[in-house]
């Protein structure tokens, strides 16, 4: 063969190398992915903010947190420990405001404590009531405009509202319980030595560990089915889930409602977490008060009084509930008893999967054990560099928690590290591995987790079940339809687009944690944010080259510059 031939020959064979056009245009394509998912993770924590706040003049049957600043105005200008000048102001206060709308406001006096409370009168006459309450009292030093000042001012303008509005079928009450902060001595004195306390049906109950953000619906009784389906009816813009439940369950705090639950009476309690560092300090004063927070408390206090108190209580026979908010728009729920036939169809199509990836040879078992490797590769190389970047200063946390702005930019840069990690592994792994068995690798952890809340925290099991049985389409319809998505670009918008459960859910709930826990965390917590990335990443970024090194280069670029501008910034 001659040396012409041979070149003809080796032309022949050899495939063609992309255009420089063709390799922009490629970029671009990958770049718009990046945007997309980039803009829902963007979307589903902005949609963790409260709704705007209510001026004054709403409408009278509306609840408005301009009006409700004016009770925090006056009750959060100093501390209202036990016994303090600022506890006997705040309970006059109280009782005027109550009186002055036209209640018969009682007054409960024990030994220490002294509960304050009010009674609408439902056209049903007698009978279950629903119980809002709030605490009054403080810890010492401590205006405690947040904690429980919100629930006061809640609880003052929801009693106006709802005189001005039309009956309900059923009484409520508006209780305002004193020594909640020493031992919830108010809740036990009025559930134990009230005639009230006997009559409670319901309970709604409003706290606080922080002055900011959504006021969540963190806590139910049990069984919470009808609870939690009467609450996705009827609550606006409901930011709940029943991991956080779950949770809360296994912890050690108490609120008030604590004492309602163990009495028997069925429940939901409420809480707002974000701006923690103020919780229990002088921090939490009027200044730092959020009326957006305010009202957003103030809107499920009133749209569930209204919703409950026109309600047949039906509480028998039913179970628990699994249940999350999806872009504080709506609330999905169902039984729990649903929970392990998910895991298990998931378990199932999971094996379908892979057995069909396998014979039609577009998976292999080395393939997938190194998408197995490479997820908790990426959650170790994402704390490394997190905890990294976290010890550069002294006080970083401690600054990012002083102001929202800078918070919210320590929290990017950290996630620009967690994805400059995650990248980084993938791309590695990619040198001779395919994205399909990458994914199939890291849909068998999402299946583990699935199991393990499956089986002992149901109510967590949500987060890890969908996003598990979309990542499965996704790889799926990637195998059966190959010839159908020639292009990269086709299955990068495919696995993306089945990504959106995982981005929706996760990222919400990340952001929560870190915000209602500590950023002392972060380095654990973003291992939920690296399973997310996991389902995204091996189909965004290439196999090993020089090029395809910028994405994880510049992530860790951009996140040490935001770490800095945090740090410069103290």
């Amino acid at each position: 063969m001659s040396t012409y031939q041979a070149q003809v020959v080796v032309a022949e064979v050899e495939p063609s190398r992309p255009s420089a056009s063709s390799r922009v245009g490629d970029f671009l394509k990958t770049a718009l992915v990046w945007l997309g998912v980039a803009f829902v993770a963007f979307l589903a924590v902005y949609r963790l903010n409260p709704p705007d706040a209510v001026n004054e003049a709403a409408p009278a049957m509306q609840f408005s947190a301009g009006r409700a600043m004016r009770h925090l105005g006056v009750i959060a200008q100093t501390p209202r420990s036990v016994g303090s000048p600022g506890h006997d102001q705040a309970r006059a206060y109280i009782l005027e405001q109550l009186r002055g709308l036209g209640f018969d406001a009682q007054q409960q006096d024990g030994a220490v404590v002294s509960n304050l409370m009010a009674r609408l009168a439902g056209t049903a006459g007698g009978g279950k009531a629903v119980v809002l309450v709030g605490h009054y009292d403080t810890v010492p030093r401590s205006p405690g405009a947040a904690d429980d000042g919100y629930a006061v001012a809640t609880l003052l303008e929801t009693a106006r509202a709802l005189k001005a509005g039309p009956p309900l079928k059923h009484d409520v009450i508006f209780l305002f319980t004193d020594g909640e902060e020493r031992g919830l001595l108010g809740a036990k004195a009025f559930v134990h030595g009230h005639p009230w306390g006997r009559e409670a049906g319901l309970v709604l109950n409003f706290d606080a560990r922080g002055d900011a953000g959504p006021f969540l619906m963190f806590q139910t009784s049990d069984p919470d089915g009808w609870l939690v389906e009467e609450f996705g009816k009827a609550a606006p813009s409901p930011v709940a889930n029943s991991m956080m439940s779950d949770i809360y369950r296994m912890l050690p705090n108490d609120t008030d409602f604590t004492v309602f639950r163990d009495a028997g009476v069925a429940g939901l309690n409420f809480a707002c977490i974000d701006g923690f560092h103020a919780y229990h300090t002088q921090g939490d004063d009027l200044q730092h008060s959020d009326g957006r927070t305010l009202q957003h408390a103030g809107s499920q206090a009133l749209a569930l009084a209204r919703h409950f108190g026109d309600a047949d209580v039906n509480l028998n026979g039913e179970g628990r509930a699994v249940y999350f908010d999806v872009l504080r728009a709506v609330l999905v729920r169902y039984s729990q008893g649903w929970a392990l036939p998910l895991a298990v169809v998931a378990a199932l199509l999971f094996a379908a999967v892979v057995a069909y990836g396998l014979v039609k040879r577009q998976l292999t078992l080395s393939g997938v054990a190194q998408g197995l490797l490479a997820l908790p590769l990426s959650i170790a190389g994402a704390a490394v560099l997190v905890a990294a970047a976290q010890s550069l200063g002294a006080n970083g946390s401690e600054t990012a928690a002083r102001g929202y702005a800078y918070r919210d930019l320590y929290l990017l840069g950290l996630l620009a590290l967690t994805l400059a990690a995650t990248s980084g592994v993938y791309v590695w792994f990619r040198r001779g591995v395919g994205a399909q068995d990458l994914t199939a690798g890291t849909l068998l952890w999402w299946l583990i987790l699935t199991t393990l809340t499956t089986l002992f925290l149901p109510g967590g099991s949500y987060l890890f079940t969908w996003p598990l049985l979309f990542g499965l389409v996704a790889l799926g319809l990637s195998l059966v339809m190959k010839s159908q998505l020639p292009t990269s670009s086709a299955r990068q918008l495919l696995f993306s687009a089945c990504a959106i459960p995982a981005v929706v859910l996760v990222f919400p709930m990340a952001y929560l944690m870190l915000v209602g826990l500590a950023l002392q965390w972060a380095a654990v917590i973003m291992a939920l944010v690296v399973l997310a990335l996991a389902l995204i990443v091996p189909h965004l970024c290439g196999a090993a080259s020089r090029r395809n090194w910028w994405f994880p280069a510049g992530s860790a670029v951009a996140g040490l510059m935001l770490i800095a501008v945090v740090h410069l910034g103290s």
